[in-house]
């Protein structure tokens, strides 16, 4: 068994030995990667949401820069006018019953002749 060397005093106050200095911060950046994951996530459910991809999103973003509407915040992450959004739920149930290659279906009132 080894024992701890430090002489700080700080590190004997924060933690009882070295090994208690490395799970703290283990648990430091491990809720640091937490948060930025979901982060993340919040993004992908907010895009599978709206049925739109990163590139419409981030285009709606430079739009909204641009334009000089004064909208709440929340605003900002609601793409209007998307084509390919067919709602909330239908959204979601394309996404989790679609295969990675396998189209879209497609609305035959959607299909100009």
């Amino acid at each position: 068994m080894v024992h701890c060397t430090c002489e700080v005093t700080a590190c004997h106050v924060l933690c009882d030995c070295c090994r208690g200095a490395i799970s703290y911060v283990s648990c430091c950046y491990t809720i640091v990667a937490m948060v930025l994951v979901s982060v993340l996530l919040i993004q992908q459910l907010v895009l599978i949401s709206q049925n739109i991809t990163l590139q419409e999103f981030n285009a709606h973003q430079r739009q909204l820069a641009y334009s000089d509407e004064d909208s709440p915040w929340w605003r900002s992450f609601i793409v209007p006018n998307n084509p390919y959004n067919r709602g909330f739920k239908n959204n979601w149930l394309t996404f989790l019953r679609r295969t990675r290659h396998e189209p879209p279906p497609v609305n035959p009132m959607d299909v100009v002749e």
